[in-house]
């Protein structure tokens, strides 16, 4: 699970510094609502990983500074950032498939996963 997190700091890190340095003018304002609509999900997924996946299974959450400390720099560009939403897809079936993952830690699973999903697609027009 600490890679998910990962992954999912490197989403909202890479959204909101393409949605503040986002280079071409003609469809700025755009790209702009659209990383607020990538990014601001993506804290209470990871809220939801702590609370239902580790507290919620007895276990201590990894401290924010030590998920950060492990997160890597993308491009400021569009395909980076589809690029980093279909590992997190990855990523997650990757867990269903190695691990028994009850019913409360999937909810937590799909969703993440229907949002990358939906936001890959979008982002594929775009690149």
């Amino acid at each position: 699970m600490e890679k998910l997190l990962i992954l999912l700091q490197e989403i909202q890190d890479l959204a909101s510094d393409i949605h503040y340095n986002y280079a071409y003018k003609a469809d700025f304002f755009s790209i702009h609502k659209l990383m607020d609509e990538i990014r601001d999900p993506v804290s209470g997924y990871i809220d939801d990983i702590k609370e239902v996946i580790y507290l919620g299974h007895g276990s201590s959450a990894p401290a924010c500074k030590l998920i950060s400390s492990q997160t890597v720099e993308f491009p400021l560009d569009l395909l980076s950032l589809k690029n980093l939403l279909d590992d997190t897809i990855q990523h997650i079936e990757d867990i269903k498939d190695s691990m028994q993952v009850d019913s409360g830690s999937c909810a937590v699973l799909d969703a993440i996963s229907q949002h990358c999903l939906k936001y890959s697609g979008l982002l594929f027009r775009l690149v």
